[in-house]
């Protein structure tokens, strides 16, 4: 899991997929956090954070589902399913299975 407070384009969690893409790994269970591609409202910096998922309580909560999922043995990409929509705040971005033709873990 990568964690970024600023966008998810060119961020760290990018670097390590890119990485992981060029050693052949599996990306399929990486998940990002950060700040969306998108007009965010003005308001305090810790206002916005939550807006977009990255207060603590937000990771937390993501972090509970992730081990919720593994747990279970639940795919992950679920996560994302339920993240990726506009209603929900959290910018979660986890590739789905054979991400950039990768399949190996």
């Amino acid at each position: 899991m990568t964690i970024e407070d600023h966008s998810l384009t060119g961020g760290f969690g990018a670097s390590i997929l890119e990485a992981c893409n060029k050693a052949g790994l599996s990306t399929q269970r990486i998940i990002r956090l950060g700040i969306p591609e998108e007009w965010i409202v003005q308001d305090s910096r810790d206002n916005q954070l939550k807006y977009v998922g990255l207060d603590a309580g937000s990771i937390a909560q993501t972090i509970r589902e992730i081990l919720d999922a593994d747990a279970s043995k639940e795919d992950w990409p679920g996560i994302e399913a339920r993240t990726n929509s506009r209603s929900e705040k959290a910018q979660v971005v986890a590739p789905a299975a054979g991400h950039a033709g990768n399949s190996k873990k």
